[in-house]
């Protein structure tokens, strides 16, 4: 496990996408398994969160990353508890815009 990119549960993951202005889907477009999908106003994509996983690793992390535009730093660094978890220090950002 790279020290990196520590686990992140999918209540924490959930809290970061909240924290960038991802809100959860009215309708998702499929109603069985255990994933919740997120929507942001200025991405045309929705944030599918897989909730039957205990932990997420780093692949899961980076597509996450990626799919909302941010850095490590702005994602861990989006919540208390996961900013510490890289030796971060919180502060509250506004969320980025799309390019």
């Amino acid at each position: 496990m790279s020290s990196q990119y520590p686990p992140i549960t999918p209540k924490e993951a959930i809290d970061i996408a909240k924290a960038f202005g991802w809100q959860e889907h009215p309708n998702p477009p499929r109603t069985a398994g255990d994933h919740k999908f997120f929507l942001h106003p200025d991405f045309d994509h929705p944030l599918q969160i897989d909730m039957g996983e205990n932990d997420f690793r780093e692949y899961y992390i980076k597509a996450m990353m990626r799919r909302m535009k941010v850095s490590r730093e702005e994602f861990y660094g989006a919540t208390k508890r996961t900013a510490r978890k890289i030796g971060l220090k919180f502060k509250k950002t506004k969320p980025p815009k799309a390019e």
